[in-house]
């Protein structure tokens, strides 16, 4: 009996010395800039070097258009929330290839000389691309993102599928 509650012992603190080993926790704050449209996101992500979710507020497409001083033709402006995952693999030191999805929904608003049109949209992108860690806390990435995307209106609905070039920069601070 004695030696059996040994054995015991010995394995359960094993087992606990293993139980210690935990990937380390990384948090990075971003800017991100989409070459597609005029999309600025400010993103959060979460997770460890394998793996993160990413949690992002867009803001795109702010633009107005002038018919002539000083009434305003057109004025677009949207805003949403992605919520996604990526999977992380290091091809070289620092630089790492990246591959997920987000969901997304935006909202955007129309405004014109004739009236305002709300409309939205859920989409998902998948996302394919590098980042660069340089010294230690700043990253810059590169990120490629097609898209399935659901869009409606209060008369009208729409699905699209995007193959495009939507190539979006990031530059984040890991800490």
């Amino acid at each position: 009996m004695k030696r059996l509650t040994t054995i015991i012992l010995t394995l359960l603190l094993s087992f606990s010395l293993f139980a210690d080993e935990k990937p380390e926790k990384i948090r990075e704050l971003g800017f991100s800039v989409s070459s597609l449209r005029s999309d600025f996101e400010l993103s959060y992500k979460i997770g460890n070097e394998n793996a993160k979710w990413r949690f992002s507020g867009i803001i795109a497409d702010a633009s107005i258009d002038f018919n002539g001083f000083p009434s305003i033709n057109q004025f677009n402006s949207t805003i949403g929330i992605s919520i996604g995952k990526e999977f992380n693999k290091e091809v070289l030191q620092n630089i790492t290839y990246l591959h997920g999805f987000d969901f997304v929904f935006r909202s955007r608003i129309y405004s014109t000389v004739p009236g305002t049109i709300l409309s939205n949209f859920i989409s998902i992108n998948l996302v394919f691309g590098f980042s660069g860690i340089i010294k230690d806390h700043f990253i810059i990435g590169l990120e490629y993102r097609p898209f399935i995307k659901y869009s409606f209106l209060v008369a009208d609905e729409d699905l699209e599928i995007g193959i495009s070039p939507n190539i979006t920069m990031t530059l984040a601070y890991r800490f």
